[in-house]
């Protein structure tokens, strides 16, 4: 990947206006992984997650809908309830 055109975490956040949070969710899930990593050479060197700008621009219309999804399942979990299928289901413990 070639560091010119891969865009790192802080700016496809600001792209997406999305939070790190949200866009750590999306890369581990894989809604949205990085398409690679770039190798960066600071005082202390490290691998960093990039991804490249047609792949944010892609999820750009899809963002709405995940965070639709990502309420469901955030409410799903507190109130104890099980998703099937997409559906909110009661269960009993």
């Amino acid at each position: 990947m070639r560091k010119a055109g891969a865009l790192l975490a802080g700016k496809v956040c600001a792209i997406l206006n999305c939070t790190k949070t949200e866009l750590n969710r999306w890369a581990n899930d894989g809604r949205m992984p990085a398409d690679g990593a770039i190798h960066l050479c600071t005082p202390k060197s490290l691998d960093a997650r990039a991804w490249l700008p047609a792949t944010v621009e892609d999820a750009k219309g899809r963002i709405a809908e995940w965070r639709r999804n990502d309420t469901i399942v955030k409410t799903a979990r507190r109130r104890k309830l099980r998703i099937v299928r997409g559906i909110e289901c009661a269960t009993r413990s």
